[in-house]
């Protein structure tokens, strides 16, 4: 217990996994304050439970409208990547440009230092006293991936009380025990402001029109039609809306032309990929490899659900930094994030060109 209780600001969505983190909090001697994130404020919801929540709680909750800067940022990069015919993955965004960026101001306008949510993840200090994310104790629950764009200087004021807990379970129980009325809700889904993956209907109103064009294969055959190359994304084989007679699969978009490549298995397999957009824990963004990470064996992850797989990372002149598999890996795609550790530790990622 802290002799002094000190103050700290908690992204609080209402969730289970938020409230665990401020219930925790509390229990080392924090004095805590929840923020929660108006992505759309004409949808009163997310608020009603959060304020419903945080009254049960007994914690004072503050309400902040993060929609325009969410909208500027996070839904325009969403809708763009799509349009090129990339895979974004708007978490990822979101996290360092939305809600750990507004969590500090707000905490910066209040006089607070320290903040904190609820993701599974931990903070590890090397012996230089560099700052790292490391995994979360429960593999399964690990949400590292998704906050390798986290600057050093939030990482020196962020806590996450979840990140050594084993299970989900454990959260849920560790609820109940509390008399928390939310011990058994629902876990929040992936893209937080689509409804039910209607993603399609959501591009549509946002201006990214389905334009029709041509399936081909490798060798710039015609096979069919598509209806508009955001319903697709390399690995896909359901819903392509084509009988080939054998299995096909997206194995590349290509949106100047408008077309969508179709394969078999096989073709989807890549033993490198390129990226853009590199970010490392210790150094920012870069577009030159540091000299400490150059042919380094790392861990890559693909995609949040993935296995990560054994790699190094290399730059050859003005080229992009490039991953490079042990093993080929099956449909990288483009607008995803390639994130590297070593063993536990996030040193950095890029996205995949």
């Amino acid at each position: 217990m802290r002799k002094t209780a000190e103050r700290i600001l908690v992204g609080f969505s209402g969730g289970a996994d938020s409230t665990a983190a401020v219930l925790l909090l509390r229990e080392q001697g924090w004095d805590v304050t929840g923020l929660h994130f108006l992505v759309d404020p004409a949808e009163k919801s997310a608020s009603v439970t959060a304020e419903k929540i945080a009254d049960a709680l007994e914690m004072p909750l503050i309400l902040k409208d993060v929609s325009k800067r969410f909208d500027d940022i996070v839904i325009r990069n969403f809708c763009l990547e799509y349009r090129a015919g990339r895979t974004p993955n708007p978490c990822i965004l979101c996290n360092p440009s939305v809600k750990f960026h507004v969590l500090c101001e707000e905490a910066d306008r209040m006089g607070i230092f320290h903040i904190a949510t609820g993701h599974y993840a931990r903070i590890h200090q090397d012996p230089k006293g560099n700052l790292f994310i490391k995994k979360g104790a429960d593999s399964k629950k690990d949400q590292s991936y998704m906050l390798y764009r986290l600057t050093k200087d939030v990482l020196a004021r962020t806590l996450f009380p979840l990140g050594g807990v084993d299970s989900k379970e454990e959260i849920r129980r560790y609820l109940e025990e509390c008399g928390a009325p939310n011990a058994r809700s629902e876990d929040s889904q992936d893209i937080c402001f689509i409804q039910s993956g209607a993603y399609q209907e959501f591009l549509q109103e946002r201006g990214v029109v389905s334009v029709p064009g041509p399936f081909k294969d490798r060798n710039g055959k015609i096979l069919g039609m598509h209806g508009g190359i955001q319903s697709y994304t390399p690995g896909q084989r359901k819903g392509l809306g084509i009988a080939l007679g054998r299995p096909a699969y997206v194995v590349d978009i290509d949106s100047n032309k408008n077309t969508v490549i179709l394969g078999a298995e096989e073709e989807l397999y890549r033993n490198r990929v390129e990226l853009r957009d590199a970010f490392f824990t210790v150094h920012g963004s870069v577009d030159v490899l540091p000299e400490a990470y150059r042919d380094l064996p790392v861990e890559v992850k693909l995609r949040y659900t993935v296995k990560g797989a054994e790699a190094v990372l290399r730059q050859e002149g003005d080229s992009p930094i490039t991953v490079l598999f042990d093993r080929p890996q099956r449909a990288p795609a483009p607008g995803q994030s390639a994130v590297f550790y070593v063993k536990d530790l996030l040193i950095g990622g890029g996205c995949i060109r």
